[in-house]
């Protein structure tokens, strides 16, 4: 296995986050409209659907590991997301993911720096998960 890089998985967090983000706002496109540029109103926004975001953020991550092994993020930059025998995580496994992930964040992303000291590169809901997230090899490549 390939180990993804830090950065690559940065950047796919990243892309999946502003994906998420649009979910919501698109959900809640009415209310988020009237509130456009008031600083104290868009606060507000953020605390009222947290739990929302939450929800959306955990069925996006469950349903595209399970599904595909990556999510939009990380199909963009070539990386996926495997189990021990190098296939798609199961359901479970992509569920449990998904809702530590979302318990890292809570804990203001502390958990994530697993990857820095892990030699394969795994966060804490990889652990936890049993997951791994590989570079994505082309048959040309091998």
């Amino acid at each position: 296995m390939i180990y993804a890089p830090i950065f690559k998985r940065f950047a796919a967090f990243f892309i999946d986050e502003v994906l998420v983000t649009f979910l919501l706002i698109a959900t809640f496109y009415q209310e988020f409209a009237q509130i456009s540029g008031d600083e104290k109103a868009m606060e507000a926004f953020v605390t009222a659907h947290l739990f929302e975001y939450f929800a959306i953020n955990y069925c996006y991550q469950t349903f595209f590991v399970w599904q595909y092994g990556a999510t939009l993020g990380k199909m963009g930059f070539r990386i996926t997301c495997v189990n021990a025998e190098n296939l798609r995580p199961n359901f479970a496994n992509s569920s449990m993911r998904a809702l530590a992930k979302i318990i890292g964040m809570m804990l203001l992303y502390i958990p994530f720096f697993a990857a820095f000291s892990s030699p394969k590169r795994q966060t804490l809901h990889d652990i936890l998960a049993r997951t791994y997230v590989t570079n994505v090899v082309r048959s040309a490549d091998v």
